[in-house]
């Protein structure tokens, strides 16, 4: 196959926002093993950047992403079943580090997000939609199970008998199915999808960066905890909120009745 030498690229918008492209185009961004690390050299590149406070992923070109290349599914093939399994794993680990950023992450998804594609855009904390994309959890339609966490992502998003119904059939999820059940948070033109994205990016990272930190942290524990579990962790979350300079002047902004203006401190 050939090889791109940026299969994955990323911009800077402004001081707080990173756009991060999957930069294949000719293929749809078709998913691989190189395109997975330098996904995860990017992923980790942000995260070491404490100036920026959201994130926003999308496809270059016709689609967000077509899936799993299959030729990289033919090799794993050849492999064997333990070998297999380890590259595998490897390849979800790879894509899946963008629930390791401690900001948010918007997916913003035109044409086809399919297969490991449309998990990575469930992986992120929202998704906003073209009016032309279409989703797909179709491993069924391959012929083989599973993959990148789909049977977790989507059940948590759409419910149990829709996340059924979607891996069973293997059908296209237009943009308004996708709103109306809740995998996609809005739809908007085509052309604009970018622009919108990094409208609601720049939007959130307007607040400060150490109280967002601790707001998706209670999101991303709370998903899976019970409401007491959840109660305990936000009353200490909250409790060191209240150290930062950035609660003192939030406070301070409601009572004058004023926009705040945080230091990230």
């Amino acid at each position: 196959m050939t090889q791109h030498a940026n299969p994955v690229v990323i911009e800077r918008h402004g001081s707080h926002v990173a756009l991060v492209r999957l930069n294949v185009p000719s293929r749809l961004n078709a998913m691989d093993e190189p395109m997975a690390i330098a996904f995860s050299d990017a992923i980790r590149e942000i995260g070491r950047d404490s100036g920026i406070k959201c994130v926003v992923i999308t496809g270059e070109g016709r689609a967000f992403s077509a899936g799993g290349a299959l030729e990289m599914i033919d090799r794993f093939i050849e492999v064997g079943p333990s070998a297999m399994r380890e590259r595998i794993r490897a390849f979800y680990g790879r894509f899946l580090a963008v629930r390791e950023l401690a900001v948010p992450t918007i997916a913003a998804v035109s044409g086809v997000a399919v297969g490991a594609g449309a998990c990575l855009a469930a992986a992120c904390d929202m998704r906003l939609v073209a009016e032309n994309a279409r989703f797909s959890f179709g491993f069924v339609k391959l012929g083989i199970g599973l993959g990148m966490g789909s049977s977790y992502f989507l059940q948590r998003l759409v419910g149990s008998a829709r996340a059924a119904e979607f891996i069973y059939t293997g059908r296209m999820v237009t943009a308004d199915e996708a709103r109306e059940i809740g995998l996609a948070n809005r739809i908007v033109p085509t052309g604009a999808l970018v622009e919108a994205a990094l409208a609601l990016a720049t939007e959130i990272a307007s607040h400060g960066g150490p109280t967002l930190r601790l707001l998706k942290s209670a999101l991303r524990q709370g998903e899976n905890d019970s409401l007491d579990a959840c109660l305990e962790r936000e009353a200490a979350l909250q409790s060191l909120s209240f150290e930062l300079e950035d609660t003192i002047e939030g406070v301070a902004a409601a009572r004058e009745k004023r926009e705040p203006h945080f230091k990230d401190r």
